[in-house]
């Protein structure tokens, strides 16, 4: 499926890796989607918002909700975004020193982070800045971190099966 723009198509692949990703590389093909010639690269995002990844929806139950975003709401409506699924798909253990994360983390973790050498401690700083502040999950969190102990990073399995609500 692709759409025509113009004298441009679009596939969704090249919507969500050329434009909403700022044309990074796939997760899976490791490639840019965007030729550095191709004539679509004018249109990717000037300045990435890991962010989008809590609001696209692929029509499996693991992803994020679908919500409606204007020119208006964007800013609130990712933040609110980003809460939610953080909040709601993070585990902590704090007896075990675990957390358990949406394998988006695994897949995108390069989108969350700026340094590779510290890719652990800036996805858990993105967590900690993400997590509903009134909920128990937060507290844990914050448990967790004040232990200053090695924190395990685990990813849960991503449910792939179709989401039929609507």
């Amino acid at each position: 499926m692709a759409y025509q723009i113009g004298p441009y198509k679009f596939s969704l692949d090249d919507i969500e890796h050329g434009i909403l990703r700022s044309n990074r590389l796939h997760p899976t093909k490791n490639i840019q989607f965007f030729a550095p010639n191709d004539p679509r690269l004018k249109f990717k995002v000037k300045n990435f918002d890991p962010r989008i990844h809590f609001a696209l929806n692929c029509g499996a139950k693991g992803c994020p909700p679908i919500s409606f975003y204007t020119i208006e709401n964007v800013e609130r409506g990712l933040q609110a975004a980003s809460i939610n699924f953080c909040t709601n798909e993070t585990e902590i253990d704090t007896n075990e020193c675990k957390i358990s994360l949406s394998r988006l983390f695994l897949w995108y973790g390069s989108d969350f982070v700026s340094d590779k050498n510290f890719y652990n401690e800036q996805i858990l700083e993105f967590i900690g800045k993400n997590l509903r502040e009134c909920d128990e999950k937060a507290t844990q969190f914050k448990e967790l971190m004040r232990t200053k102990m090695q924190v395990n990073i685990e990813y849960s399995n991503y449910d792939w099966e179709i989401n039929n609500k609507i």
